[in-house]
């Protein structure tokens, strides 16, 4: 009944108004989207997932690109379509490479990854194709835009290593690869988010993130519903086809900070404990 100023009985959260620190009563956790607390230690996140986000498309999807006001989905055999934002088709159709395995929109163009091929194609926004790119090493399996540059997942050896190869999406010069670190038993479908690369591994089917210079954040998620194959990602969401006309989405939900059990001071008096998260 006596509550400190700086403190918020709604959320736990006491912010000492003289020296800036920051404590969180026992019994309440916080999601740190700002980045608030970077020296506090972070549950596991999770994918978030429910029916209602469901949605069907007519063909099977082997990718998709959003440009910011639509969905661009392709199939294994190269056609392009055009989706609204309520997954609805409009009917823009166009054709792009066969044995595709990967689309994704960056500075106003689109580019395929051609499984076969290993090669990376680039079309302008009405399907006229550009340029090409080889970026593979044994086997790509996915594509993605990360800080500007085209990076292509790819195996250079062994099934169970991986690797992102570069390319600049102006002038299509290849920039070299890099080695995600610190990982083993890779499966072989790759999802992405706009924040990194994430994979599917064999302990547990759990997605760990990587950054564009192959350095492990150390996130990963172990999704309750998994979507383990077909991995297609946009905007921090991602998409998974399941290699079928049945698209699901899952939202990442971070990591929380703090203690989700109360806890009370072993002295005797009863009151609540804080942890010091700032």
């Amino acid at each position: 009944t006596d509550n400190p100023v700086g403190y918020n009985a709604t959320t736990g959260l006491y912010t000492n108004p003289v020296d800036g620190s920051v404590f969180l009563k026992t019994g309440n956790t916080i999601i740190d989207t700002a980045g608030d607390y970077p020296d506090a230690t972070i549950g596991p996140g999770n994918w978030s997932q429910t029916s209602a986000d469901d949605f069907t498309i007519a063909t099977n999807t082997d990718g998709v690109a959003y440009d910011g006001t639509f969905y661009y989905m392709i199939t294994s055999g190269g056609v392009v379509n055009q989706y609204n934002t309520s997954f609805t088709a409009t009917g823009v159709t166009w054709n792009a490479s066969s044995d595709a395995t990967g689309i994704v929109y960056e500075g106003g163009n689109f580019f395929v990854l051609e499984k076969s091929a290993k090669t990376v194609h680039k079309y302008n926004t009405s399907g006229v194709f550009q340029s090409s790119r080889v970026a593979g090493g044994n086997d790509v399996f996915a594509i993605t835009a990360l800080n500007g540059i085209i990076c292509v997942l790819q195996r250079p050896g062994a099934a169970i290593t991986a690797s992102i190869a570069k390319v600049n999406p102006t002038t299509m010069a290849y920039l070299g690869s890099t080695t995600l670190a610190g990982h083993t038993s890779i499966i072989g479908s790759g999802g992405w988010f706009s924040d990194g690369v994430y994979l599917w591994t064999a302990q547990g089917s759990v997605v760990k993130a990587w950054d564009i210079n192959g350095v492990d954040s150390g996130v990963s998620f172990s999704p309750s519903s998994s979507p383990r194959n077909g991995q297609i990602g946009h905007d921090g969401n991602v998409y998974s086809d399941s290699k079928s006309t049945t698209i699901r989405k899952f939202t990442p939900v971070a990591g929380s900070v703090g203690d989700s059990t109360a806890r009370t001071s072993t002295m005797g008096d009863g009151q609540p404990l804080f942890i010091k998260l700032k």
